[in-house]
């Protein structure tokens, strides 16, 4: 059976397991996204789970090595005890910005580099939002998926956000 905040790094090539840790160890919290930072220079593994809390690891590929770099708790009002199990993140490699967001929050805007919240932006919906997707190519624009159907695109360097 697996666990739900167990992290497993494969050699797909080789099919053999690199390495395996907890995330944390609350079996009703899944991981909702990974994502590579800074994929290309000394690589860190960005897990977040299903409740908006993140964890970024580094020599995540090594056998029990992985270390914690920094966690934090990426939607607002986030209690101990509280479930929130719809909350959604996504990385954006260029801009280093983290976009986070539940079904009752605006869309929070984290940079990465700097460890800190740099803009609330509000959905402009009634809908709950369902997924987040940030442009790999366009630094500050990110498109907001509802769960009445609209996709919503995002352009953080207009001014009326």
């Amino acid at each position: 059976m697996p666990i739900a905040g167990l992290v497993w790094v494969w050699n797909y090539e080789e099919a053999t397991s690199l390495n395996s840790f907890d995330n944390h160890d609350l079996s009703d919290r899944g991981i909702s996204k990974l994502c590579l930072v800074n994929e290309l220079d000394d690589s860190l593994l960005l897990v977040a789970s299903s409740d908006g809390n993140v964890r970024v690891w580094k020599d995540y590929t090594v056998k029990g090595k992985q270390k914690l770099v920094t966690a934090f708790s990426s939607v607002p009002g986030h209690k101990p005890g509280v479930h929130r199990m719809n909350a959604v993140v996504d990385w954006q490699q260029q801009s280093g910005y983290l976009y986070a967001s539940d079904e009752a929050a605006p869309i929070m805007l984290w940079d990465l580099d700097k460890e800190q919240l740099v803009s609330s932006i509000p959905s402009s919906s009634d809908a709950s939002i369902s997924s987040l997707s940030a442009s790999q190519v366009h630094g500050g624009q990110f498109a907001a998926g509802f769960v009445d159907g609209f996709v919503r695109i995002f352009d953080i360097r207009t001014p009326e956000m």
